[in-house]
């Protein structure tokens, strides 16, 4: 029987010893795909080669970049890609835009190795770093440094293995989703109805017809009364008071927790001056912050008076840097925006003004070419709507600022392979 118990132990510690070895192999081989892949990559990324005729550039953003305040298609990126490919003969240009509303810069971050995958670019323009003012995803982290669960994920991060295992899962995932949405999207009629409410409503709040989109997103409530989205949607377009309540609905009827409906309290926060309704957010903030992290965050970026300064630099320019720095191994371009409207985002502008300059990365400066347009007289409201958003014509002036500095850098890359 002793015998047999060793015998079955010396079995045991074979098996896992293989199984060491075995992901030791894989992971040596990964790595070493890696450095062969990362090292074709920047030669095919290195400048625009001759013979190459497309030219891919990843646009990654908020809702500056993702177009909000203009028509669909009207964003700079797609007016980007007309330009490029209506001034350069030769050349096929491709402008993918990756860009999401209200994403700030730790949340861009998340996708970015995802995003430079699918879109294989040459060339990658950032714009980010203001919904950091109010999304505080990722804020907590930054502040209080690294803890032993995100040490233990960063190594994790390291070990190709576990990227392989989560693109993988990651890409069955979305095939399985895709699959429901379009069983859904054909089988569901009061699916087809909320997109279709959902389009009109965007349609409308873009053109500033708020009392018609606010109906518009009532109707996709009365579908489904716990979709927290549509309440949230609802709220961005209401007055302050009827918008808290909207917003700490869409958290109650929540099934999981997520970060980003907590987003939407700090812009009402700062932007009112009615003390009871100050007291109202933090009051329910409180009642929440030991069951959601997000509300924790959220709590201390209200009250943190330094936040604004020394703490979101570092934040912003953090996750800035580590994806400059994954840009800069695979030898992929990099252009950094700063924001049209210099009246809400001078400090995210000025930090990211300095940046450019210290990395030594090329910077569209938005800011001073709208800032001109003002000052000569023309009319705020032939750019911006309402919001401080572009409209089509301010994108317009974004995809032309931008397209003049994508040129100087692909002849520059001209220039140095001469």
């Amino acid at each position: 029987m002793k015998e047999a118990r060793i015998s079955m132990g010396g079995k045991w510690k074979t098996v896992l010893y293989g199984t060491v070895i075995c992901l030791i192999s894989l992971e040596a081989m990964l790595r070493v795909f890696g450095v062969v892949y990362l090292h074709y990559m920047g030669s095919a990324n290195s400048g625009m080669k001759r013979q190459k005729k497309d030219f891919t550039i990843l646009c990654v953003g908020d809702s500056y970049t993702t177009g909000i305040g203009a028509p669909k298609g009207k964003g700079y990126p797609s007016q980007l890609e007309t330009l490029l490919n209506s001034n350069t003969a030769g050349v096929s240009f491709k402008v993918i835009n990756r860009a999401e509303p209200a994403t700030n810069s730790s949340l861009i971050l998340a996708d970015f190795d995802r995003f430079l995958e699918s879109a294989q670019p040459n060339m990658v323009i950032i714009l980010a770093g203001g919904a950091n003012l109010w999304n505080a995803y990722g804020y907590s982290r930054s502040l209080h440094g690294k803890t032993l669960l995100s040490i233990i994920t960063d190594l994790l991060y390291e070990i190709k293995l576990y990227k392989l295992v989560r693109l993988l899962w990651y890409n069955v995932g979305q095939k399985s989703q895709d699959q429901r949405d379009y069983k859904t999207s054909f089988q569901d009629r009061a699916q087809k109805d909320r997109q279709y409410y959902v389009a009109k409503a965007k349609q409308l709040s873009r053109a500033c017809r708020l009392v018609e989109a606010r109906e518009y997103f009532k109707k996709v409530i009365q579908l489904n009364p716990n979709d927290p989205q549509a309440y949230c949607a609802l709220g961005i377009i209401s007055d302050h008071k009827e918008a808290l309540e909207l917003f700490i609905k869409s958290i109650e009827v929540s099934k999981r927790t997520d970060p980003m409906l907590y987003a939407h309290f700090p812009p009402l926060f700062f932007n009112t001056d009615d003390l009871a309704l100050k007291n109202k957010i933090l009051k329910f903030l409180y009642a929440h912050k030991d069951r959601d992290q997000a509300a924790k965050d959220t709590i201390e970026m209200l009250l943190d008076k330094q936040w604004h300064a020394e703490r979101l630099k570092k934040w912003i320019l953090s996750d800035l840097r580590k994806m400059i720095d994954t840009c800069r191994r695979m030898k992929i371009k990099v252009i950094i925006q700063n924001y049209p409207a210099e009246s809400l985002y001078s400090v995210i502008n000025s930090f990211l003004n300095e940046f450019a300059l210290k990395e030594s990365i090329p910077l569209v400066d938005n800011a001073k070419v709208f800032r001109y347009l003002l000052e000569k007289g023309d009319n705020e409201y032939h750019y911006f709507v309402p919001d401080k958003h572009c409209n089509e014509r301010g994108y317009k002036i974004m995809a032309e600022n931008v397209y003049q500095k994508v040129m100087e850098e692909i002849n520059a890359g001209k220039r140095k392979d001469n």
